[in-house]
């Protein structure tokens, strides 16, 4: 037996996870949650690319040897293009973009530049170089948990957003795509790990449930949704479009 899983759902979990731990912490105990912050981001982005690389595999027969898709960009235009002969928006570019730079600041972190700037009645502060989209700054020795949120949330948005609407993607193909898959010489099944989904769900609802925090979100300074935390990857209901997908599998 040749068993496959796949870290997608494990990535978004700990995602969550990690994030709602970093919001318990004591509020002086900042450098325990400046660390657990910083994981989640770092897990956010892993799920993203996780994402981005298990399309690509899926698809790995019409790609073009000679032109292999490197960035989020690239790998999402590429499924896009191919899976409904679409291209990439301003707005899923820009998302893409913005998690690219902040994985390249969390996993090859270089020395952070200061310098002194100036504000409308204010005196001189310390600033540093920002992320384009949401100004999220190159020091990652100070991670905050808003800017997790503000990675968690545009990840999960601009998941959704491909796969599920852009897409057409329903639970099944989700499944399809991120489940554990097991081969026999005789069959071959795909499935979540059911305690895995039980518990991202459970995750999720905390974060959710978390009001400050998601009022801070949906501020005019980060911009994030309460609905863009939401992600499903199995719907509890038996929804007709996931049971035509199980029909045409077993035709095919």
């Amino acid at each position: 037996m040749v068993s496959v899983l796949n870290p997608f759902a494990n990535y978004l979990h700990d995602a969550y996870a990690l994030l709602n731990l970093a919001l318990n912490q004591h509020p002086f105990t900042r450098d325990n949650t400046t660390f657990l912050a910083r994981s989640s981001a770092m897990h956010a982005v892993g799920a993203v690319h996780s994402a981005a690389n298990t399309c690509l595999q899926s698809i790995a027969g019409q790609l073009n040897d000679y032109h292999q898709p490197k960035t989020l960009v690239e790998k999402f235009d590429t499924y896009l293009r191919i899976k409904k002969n679409r291209d990439l928006d301003q707005l899923e570019i820009a998302l893409l973009e913005e998690l690219q730079l902040v994985g390249e600041l969390l996993s090859m972190p270089q020395a952070a530049k200061s310098y002194d700037c100036w504000r409308p009645n204010d005196d001189r502060v310390t600033d540093f170089a920002r992320t384009p989209l949401k100004k999220i700054p190159s020091n990652i020795t100070h991670w905050q948990s808003e800017f997790s949120g503000a990675v968690l949330g545009m990840a999960v948005h601009v998941i959704k957003r491909l796969l599920v609407f852009r897409c057409g993607h329903c639970s099944t193909d989700l499944e399809t795509l991120f489940g554990m898959q097991l081969t026999t010489s005789a069959a071959h099944s795909v499935a979540f790990d059911e305690e895995l989904l039980e518990s991202l769900l459970a995750e999720q609802e905390v974060l959710m449930n978390n009001e400050g925090f998601m009022g801070r979100m949906a501020s005019i300074r980060w911009k994030i949704a309460k609905d863009d935390f939401r992600f499903q990857l199995k719907s509890t209901a038996d929804r007709p479009s996931c049971r035509a997908c199980q029909k045409l599998k077993k035709a095919s």
